[in-house]
C-alpha cells in the first residue's frame, strides 16, 4: 500500500507540474517532467512484482483459503498503480505537445541536441 501512496503522491505532483509547465509554456519544466516518468514506472514495475511475488508458491493457497477477497483486493490495486501509471504517462504526453508549441519540434531532445 505505501509504494502505491507513493506513485498517486507522485503522479499527483508530475499532473500539477505539468498544468504549471503548459500553462506557462515552460519548455525546460515540461523536459525535466518528461524525465520523471521513470519514477513512477520503476514504482509501478516493483508494485506489480510485489504483488504477483505475493500470489507465487504454496504460501499463496493458504492465504487465499483463508481471505476468498484477497484475489480481488490485489487485482485492484493492481488496478490502481496501473492508472496512476498512465496519469503519468499522460504528462509525457502534455509536455512533448509543449515542447511542439513552443519550439514546432517533435522530437523533445531536438532543441538540446544543437
Amino acid at each position: 500500500m505505501q509504494r502505491i501512496l507513493a506513485i498517486g503522491q507522485e503522479a499527483q505532483s508530475l499532473l500539477q507540474r505539468t498544468m504549471k509547465a503548459f500553462v506557462s509554456r515552460d519548455v525546460q519544466a515540461a523536459r525535466s517532467i518528461w524525465e520523471e516518468d521513470r519514477v513512477i514506472d520503476k514504482g509501478y514495475y516493483q508494485v506489480s512484482r510485489d504483488l504477483m511475488e505475493s500470489l507465487e508458491g504454496s504460501h499463496a493457497i493458504v492465504a487465499l483459503e483463508h481471505d476468498p477477497h484477497m484475489l480481488q483486493r490485489m487485482t485492484y490495486l493492481l488496478w490502481i498503480a496501473h492508472r496512476l501509471e498512465r496519469v503519468a504517462d499522460h504528462c509525457t504526453n502534455v509536455c512533448e505537445r509543449i515542447v511542439f508549441l513552443v519550439e514546432g519540434e517533435t522530437d523533445i531532445y531536438a532543441t538540446l541536441e544543437r
